[in-house]
């Protein structure tokens, strides 16, 4: 086959470079050997390079961590003014939790690529935190909130578990031993 001029994407821009006709068989995607993390795909006759992205930049692991992080603002959304007359530390424990999910999610939503790394941590340390608190009220209680021991049954509760819990592993996963994804573009 003859050479072909291929459209080259790299982290520094675009750059149009000769590829042997060889790497340019019928719509397959094959490795570029001599540039890291490209991959030259053949549609139509139109060579298009595939990069790679690092994990934690995904943009559905990305939408799926706002979407938790939303259900775990809402859940203490609901229960905040409750918790403020009940036992205000706690209160002031949501709404500081709700600020800082809202700027995680604001983070994955519109920050670069580190930002997005430090986003997922600060969300993790966020949601096992507030799951370590839960259960620490469902134990041996904390002071002056001695009523939910035992209740392991609460709804708002067993959300909140369920979005905290759903964020931490969508974390792990987006953190994942810097384990990178392919998407065209």
């Amino acid at each position: 086959m003859a050479d072909s001029s291929c459209l080259i994407v790299t982290r520094n821009g675009l750059r149009r470079q000769s590829v042997p006709g060889s790497l340019l068989s019928g719509g397959r995607a094959t490795p570029d050997p001599r540039k890291a993390n490209t991959m030259s795909l053949t549609l139509e006759h139109a060579p298009v390079v595939a990069t790679t992205r690092p994990t934690h930049s995904h943009p559905i692991l990305r939408a799926a961590g706002v979407v938790a992080l939303a259900g775990i603002f809402y859940v203490h959304l609901i229960g905040v003014s409750d918790k403020l007359s009940e036992v205000k530390y706690l209160g002031v424990g949501y709404i500081l939790l709700m600020i800082g999910a809202a700027i995680v999610a604001l983070a994955l939503i519109a920050g670069s690529e580190s930002q997005h790394r430090l986003a997922w941590m600060a969300g993790a340390v966020l949601a096992l935190s507030t799951i370590v608190g839960f259960t620490l009220t469902r134990t041996v209680g904390l002071p002056q909130s001695m009523d939910d021991k035992g209740n392991w049954g609460e709804a708002a509760g067993i959300w909140s578990l369920i979005v905290e819990g759903a964020f931490v592993v969508l974390a792990v996963a987006a953190l994942g031993r810097g384990k990178r994804v392919r998407s065209l573009g």
